[in-house]
């Protein structure tokens, strides 16, 4: 039986996909606490359009990117160079201007229009970044997954540092400026943090399931929650368990992995939600005694 699990020839992106739901939650609990959980719709495809325009320089040679070993970097360096700007100039939009929705939707479908287009215009790195896109985790190198591990564990140290006040600037930010916090500087901090974790997410996994463990766990943990360390405890669990069992299933089924992951955080939320509905309603037709 050892030697059998030993011999699993699909350890690394198994580990890759229980270090995604794990960790992400993290990031994407800023993002819902914050109220601005479009943000993290609308990121990771930008990501994605950046991992596209970067091969697309890369074929038509306007940068020496033959020093780049590998697809799996050359993903990394364009997801990078456009996550974190991008989602610091959009979180500068929302902490400035409030609602922004509409652009973040227009934003959104402008950036997989362009991804889609880009990917149309000639066949550089189709295969890989259309697998990408589905979010196959078995194209996970062992760079890629080391980069992973160093960005997501100091991002999670970082934020379990700072944690205190991240939350009072998140979920109470007039109360902090009224302390003499600076929010708008907390708000761009918690944002750099986010920034980071979705660019290299995205170039690991791809944006569906990027989104699909910042923002799902985090949702569905919060009806059990009664403290906020309880919401980030629920939202670790459930996102490193589902996108486990995702990873698995696709295996077993031999399906895309990133859809069974996003898949079955889908139902996980949607079978979470409804189950917390039915209870809560029972518990206001039953009477008191």
């Amino acid at each position: 039986m050892i030697s059998a699990l030993l011999e699993f020839p699909f350890w690394r992106p198994l580990c890759t996909a229980v270090l995604l739901g794990l960790f992400l939650p993290v990031f994407g609990r800023h993002l819902v606490l914050g109220r601005c959980a479009l943000l993290g719709l609308a990121i990771p495809q930008l990501t994605m359009t950046g991992i596209v325009a970067a091969f697309t320089a890369a074929a038509l040679h306007w940068f020496p990117w033959h020093i780049i070993p590998d697809e799996s970097t050359l993903a990394l360096v364009g997801g990078l160079s456009t996550g974190v700007p991008a989602l610091l100039i959009a979180g500068g939009l929302v902490v400035s201007r409030g609602k922004t929705e509409p652009w973040l939707i227009f934003g959104y479908l402008a950036f997989i229009t362009s991804t889609n287009l880009l990917l149309a215009a000639g066949p550089v790195g189709e295969t890989y970044l259309k697998d990408l896109l589905q979010g196959r985790l078995l194209l996970v190198s062992p760079l890629t997954l080391l980069v992973l591990i160093l960005t997501l564990g100091i991002g999670v140290a970082i934020s379990i540092v700072l944690r205190l006040r991240l939350l009072l600037v998140l979920t109470d930010p007039e109360f902090a400026g009224v302390a003499g916090v600076h929010v708008r500087r907390w708000k761009q901090a918690a944002l750099l943090l986010d920034g980071t974790a979705t660019g290299v997410a995205v170039a690991v996994a791809g944006p569906n399931v990027t989104f699909a463990l910042l923002v799902l766990p985090a949702l569905a943990a919060a009806p059990f929650a009664k403290s906020l360390s309880a919401h980030l405890l629920f939202s670790c669990t459930l996102g490193a368990l589902g996108a486990a069992a995702g990873f698995l299933a696709s295996v077993w089924t031999d399906l895309p992995s990133g859809d069974c992951v996003t898949g079955l955080l889908c139902l996980l939320f949607a079978g979470v939600t409804l189950g917390n509905a039915l209870f809560q309603g029972r518990r206001m037709r039953t009477p008191a005694v």
